[in-house]
């Protein structure tokens, strides 16, 4: 702890201060390099699964559709026999 007080105090912060700002426009394309590769991935990523999700949600609700559409036909069926 006190290593840290003796390096942010008087002229020692002030050095810190103005390494960082001159490190900044190094640090910052190199991160940046290495992070929107990563950024991309995982955007396309998420748009094949959202697709996947919406194709698989598509086939469930045609379906559905198809079952409620055989179980009223038998219904109506079901209705004229017994009259």
């Amino acid at each position: 702890m006190a290593l840290l007080d003796d390096v942010f105090s008087g002229w020692g912060g002030v050095a810190v201060g103005v390494g960082t700002v001159l490190a900044v426009p190094v640090i910052v394309p190199v991160v940046g390099a290495i992070v929107a590769p990563v950024a991309r991935l995982a955007v396309r990523t998420s748009l094949f699964v959202a697709e996947e999700v919406s194709a698989v949600a598509s086939t469930a609700m045609e379906h559905v559709s198809d079952l409620v559409a055989e179980v009223r036909t038998e219904a109506k069926q079901a209705a004229r026999a017994a009259r």
